[in-house]
């Protein structure tokens, strides 16, 4: 019966010990996995920065060629209207060619009239 007593007095000692070194080794493990969590969320922190600059550098390409097509577009409008200018002064032209065609033969016609003797 004494052995006994001293064994469960043993017992007794040993199981606060296990327990205390399995709670250890979990405390351990428990803190690897946010030191590990941790290094992820550095990472994803890291990645997102990435993410943000790139978003950055597209959003300035895009008005760079936003404002390169504003540019196209009023160069286009204005070669539209010199374009009608110019169909005008040609219409004008014509008219004033066929004015002057239409008066000369009316200037031949009268100049006809008169014969000069050799």
């Amino acid at each position: 019966s004494e052995v006994r007593a001293g064994s469960l007095d043993n017992i007794g000692n040993v199981v606060p010990h296990m327990n205390a070194r399995a709670s250890v080794e979990r405390v351990e493990v428990g803190a690897q996995r946010v030191r590990d969590a941790g290094a992820v969320m550095n990472e994803i922190v890291t990645s997102i920065d990435r993410v943000t600059s790139v978003m950055s550098e597209i959003a300035g390409a895009t008005q760079e060629q936003a404002q390169g097509i504003s540019q196209v577009s009023t160069a286009v409008t204005d070669l539209d209207q010199m374009t009608q200018q110019n169909a005008a002064l040609v219409e004008q032209s014509a008219a004033a060619a066929d004015s002057l065609r239409q008066q000369a033969l009316d200037l031949s016609q009268a100049v006809s009239r008169f014969k000069i003797s050799a």
